[in-house]
């Protein structure tokens, strides 16, 4: 388990004091990490403006868990470009996810030294894969189960968004590794109101990994208990040829509830009860 002491470590910034931009950022990650459950809803707004045309996005993601192995996240989008609604349920034994999409800006991979086998199943809402939730370790040579962060990371291919504020919820720790590298400055911006609620807000620059070059601006907004409550990014990106840079505001607004009552119901779908099929049977063909 990750606790207080080693999220310090991951940001290096262990001997600061307990208010400090870091430490507090810190103390973030390690009480979402320790949650044994969690149920809230993340807002997104997304503007983007190049010249004289603008357009902006809407999306909501709702998420649920109860640590080890149940999850729950339904995401709605809404832009000139993309509508629809992907999801990730697991409820212990098995796990579905929407179909991975082409213009996804997620990221997704199997868990390495895991091996496992998915199949689509055909309802009338949607088409989903499903996978067991027990599945062989290679690196371990035997079955154990799959953590949520594990699930997370094979299934969040079918979101259409990936929220940093999920990312850090859900707590897969190469996630919060990345979440730190792209903070390449921590800086103490001073305290405001937010949904009368005071919290203190940490900015800098931000790159996209831990090597690469500062290409936007970021911002969080933090409560002394560790909630994050806002995180704002704000990128310039090259446009076409003779056409002017691309503006892009992320804004997430985050009301998560941490160790709360969750409702079991949203771990239940009809498609986790759809057996699996069955081998080919029959004569090869000559």
């Amino acid at each position: 388990m990750i606790t207080a002491a080693v999220a310090f470590v991951v940001l290096g910034h262990s001997g600061q004091a307990k208010d400090a931009p870091n430490a507090l950022v810190s103390r973030m990650l390690a009480r979402y990490y320790s949650a044994k459950s969690l149920t809230g809803k993340l807002s997104l707004t997304q503007s983007a403006a190049a010249g004289r045309e603008h357009g902006e996005t809407k999306g909501e993601t709702d998420v649920q868990f109860e640590r080890p192995t149940k999850l729950f996240v339904k995401q709605t989008v809404n832009s000139s470009v993309t509508k629809g609604i992907a999801r990730i349920v697991s409820d212990g034994s098995r796990f579905l996810y929407s179909l991975p999409k082409e213009d996804s800006i997620s990221s997704s991979s199997k868990p390495v030294g895991w091996e496992s086998i998915n199949y689509a199943t055909d309802l009338p809402s949607d088409r989903v894969l499903v996978e067991d939730v027990m599945q062989f370790n290679v690196q371990k040579s035997k079955t154990m189960p799959l953590s949520i962060g594990e699930i997370y990371n094979i299934a969040r291919s079918g979101l259409f968004l990936r929220p940093e504020p999920l990312d850090v919820a859900i707590g897969l720790r190469s996630d919060l590794k990345k979440f730190v590298d792209q903070m390449a400055t921590v800086e103490d911006l001073g305290e405001q109101k937010i949904g009368g609620r005071t919290v203190r807000m940490i900015g800098g620059s931000w790159r996209e990994y831990g090597d690469a070059p500062v290409s936007g601006q970021y911002q969080i907004a933090v409560t002394s208990e560790g909630d994050l409550v806002r995180y704002t990014r704000k990128e310039s990106l090259a446009g076409p040829p003779n056409e002017p840079p691309v503006s892009i505001t992320t804004t997430w607004d985050v009301d998560l509830q941490i160790d709360g009552k969750v409702n079991q119901n949203l771990f239940r779908d009809q498609a986790l009860n759809v057996a699996p099929p069955k081998p080919a049977t029959g004569k090869p063909p000559r």
